[in-house]
């Protein structure tokens, strides 16, 4: 595979470049190891495999790990989930795991006139991207090509689908148009935060006990309301939403999650926890948000963490921090350990600090693949795993 043929390189002419080569196949792909795709009917026995090795191979840059659930396979799969399987050796041992998701994406792209090097015109597509994650090869055979291998067998069985694009989030610059993405948290349960390691300031000073636990204490909103969709408030919610990523006057994303009312009705019953935070006073929908547990294993302690991962937040104006403190407080009600999110979109630093966030020291990478958009974090507001 030709990383540079279809990754950016950063010196192209002109954004949102697409090829609709087909992705150049490896003929050692299947000499080397067994690659398979999965289906969506993925067996009880395979999901156990997978969950398995990943809990022991699937090591962030932090040394924790981050761990798949049997849930999150169900969701993934009625999200038309790609996957390719790697195996190999005598007992057909799984070796490497990658997993995509489909989503259409609104992008915006920006033609540059190279004379005047300045924005000449802007170009509208919904284009299908595939969110990949749980890219993973196993510990004694990184260094020597693998992942490229399970890399090539996704694009092909991507291509086959009609899916020429991709995203996915790394611990590295993946590419040199790489955007950098720093990454929060917050304690929802101060002492069980401790416990796995997640520190905040003066968190080892009696004197400031009371003074933080006032400060992370989970509370709703004074004047709003929360309230998970429902069969009766889904068009209500979908039309916000539409109306709120497409309003310029209020917005400068450019690369959005573009459901349409089908769409958004299976992610609303996929992700049964999507609410509208409304004004009490005028009953005006202000904020929208979706999020999933994210596991993860704490390498210094062995103790599982249940994460809250934000997947969608999109709110109306300056209520931002109004919308992020709706989920947490609704993320605390269902115990959660930790809110754990990326700055992008609606999620700016502003809100995020505000809300009492804490900024970590590692960041991590967003990288197109075959779209050529030159992107800032406040510009995206996709769904990420």
């Amino acid at each position: 595979m030709s990383t540079q043929k279809f990754y950016p390189t950063g010196h192209e002419e002109r954004e949102g470049v697409i090829s609709l080569e087909r992705p150049i196949e490896n003929d050692e792909i299947n000499k080397k190891v067994n690659l398979v795709s999965l289906t969506k009917d993925i067996s009880n026995e395979i999901k156990d495999e997978i969950i398995g090795y990943l809990s022991q191979e699937n090591q962030m840059f932090s040394g924790n790990y981050t761990l798949l659930k049997n849930e999150d396979i169900d969701k993934f799969t009625k999200l038309d989930m790609i996957g390719v399987l790697m195996r190999g050796g005598q007992k057909n041992t799984l070796l490497g795991t990658i997993f995509s998701i489909p989503f259409p994406i609104k992008c915006h792209f920006k033609n540059i006139d190279k004379n005047k090097n300045e924005n000449k015109n802007e170009n509208t597509e919904i284009l299908v991207h595939g969110c990949t994650s749980f890219l993973n090869v196993h510990s004694k055979l990184r260094g020597h090509g693998m992942a490229k291998l399970l890399i090539g067998k996704l694009l092909q069985v991507g291509y086959e689908r009609n899916i020429y694009c991709g995203y996915q989030i790394t611990s590295f610059a993946a590419s040199p148009t790489s955007i950098k993405i720093n990454m929060w948290y917050r304690p929802l349960n101060m002492l069980r935060s401790l416990e796995l390691g997640f520190v905040f300031p003066h968190f080892n000073e009696i004197g400031h006990f009371h003074e933080n636990r006032i400060k992370y204490a989970c509370r709703k909103p004074k004047g709003f309301n929360i309230n998970q969709i429902t069969q009766s408030t889904i068009l209500k919610a979908y039309n916000f939403y539409v109306n709120i990523q497409n309003n310029e006057s209020i917005t400068n994303k450019r690369f959005i999650y573009w459901p349409n009312e089908e769409e958004f009705i299976k992610w609303t019953k996929i992700f049964e926890t999507t609410y509208l935070v409304t004004n009490k006073e005028n009953k005006d929908i202000v904020g929208l948000f979706t999020y999933k547990p994210f596991y993860c294993r704490m390498s210094d302690t062995h103790i599982e963490a249940r994460l809250c991962l934000p997947l969608l937040v999109v709110c109306k104006g300056h209520y931002n921090s109004i919308t992020l403190q709706s989920l947490i407080y609704m993320a605390g009600q269902q115990c959660y350990d930790v809110l754990y999110c990326y700055q992008l979109g609606d999620l700016n630093r502003d809100c995020l600090t505000e809300n009492s966030c804490i900024s970590t020291t590692n960041p991590s990478w967003f990288t197109l693949y075959n779209n050529y958009m030159k992107l800032q974090p406040e510009e995206i507001s996709v769904p990420l795993f």
